[in-house]
C-alpha cells in the first residue's frame, strides 16, 4: 500500500454485491468523492452474512475486477504519486464457521493479509463476541471490530 493520503478500509462500493453501489457509475462516483476527501488507499469491504449477504466470492471477484478498472482510468487523470490503490476485502458477520470459511478462501481478509473485519449484531452478548474473536486469533487472524459503537455489551470490558 501506498504511503499518504488517507486510508478507506471499511466501504462498500463493489456494485451489486450488496446494499452499497448498484452499478458502476454509483461506484464512480464513489471513488472521485473518496478522492476528493484525501482517499488513495481503499479496502472494499462488501458484506458477507449467511442468507442475507451471501454472494459467493467468485461473483465478488469478478465485480472488483471491474472496481480495478474504474481505478484505472481514473487514475490515468492523476500524477503517479497520487494515484489511488484498491484493494478488497470484507465485512464479515460472525458466525460459528468463521475460520473455516476464511480458509477455504470463501471470504476474503483485508487486502490478503491477515486481518479481518468482524461485524456483530448489536444484540450479541458479550461471551460470544469474545469466543467469535478468540476463534480467529487461535488459528493466526487478527480481527477488527467493524461498527463497535453498536456492540454496547463490550463497552463495560474493552480488555
Amino acid at each position: 500500500m501506498t504511503d499518504h493520503g488517507l486510508f478507506d478500509i471499511h466501504c462498500h462500493l463493489i456494485p451489486g454485491v450488496d446494499d452499497g453501489a448498484q452499478d458502476l457509475e454509483e461506484t464512480r462516483r464513489l471513488l472521485r468523492m473518496e478522492y476528493e476527501q484525501g482517499v488513495r488507499n481503499i479496502i472494499a469491504t462488501p458484506h458477507y452474512r449467511d442468507q442475507m449477504f451471501d454472494t459467493p466470492i467468485r461473483t465478488i471477484r469478478s465485480q472488483f475486477a471491474l472496481v480495478e478498472k474504474c481505478v484505472q482510468e481514473f487514475n490515468q487523470e492523476l500524477a503517479k504519486e497520487d494515484r489511488m490503490r484498491i484493494y478488497l476485502g470484507c465485512e464479515f458477520h460472525a458466525n460459528m464457521q468463521m475460520s473455516r470459511m476464511l480458509d477455504e478462501g470463501r471470504v476474503s481478509t483485508m487486502a490478503d493479509s491477515g486481518y479481518v473485519l468482524v461485524e456483530f449484531s448489536g444484540n450479541a452478548e458479550y461471551s460470544y463476541i469474545e469466543d467469535r474473536l478468540r476463534s480467529l486469533i487461535i488459528v493466526g487472524y487478527r480481527p477488527i471490530i467493524a461498527h463497535v459503537e453498536r456492540c454496547d455489551n463490550i463497552w463495560g470490558d474493552l480488555e
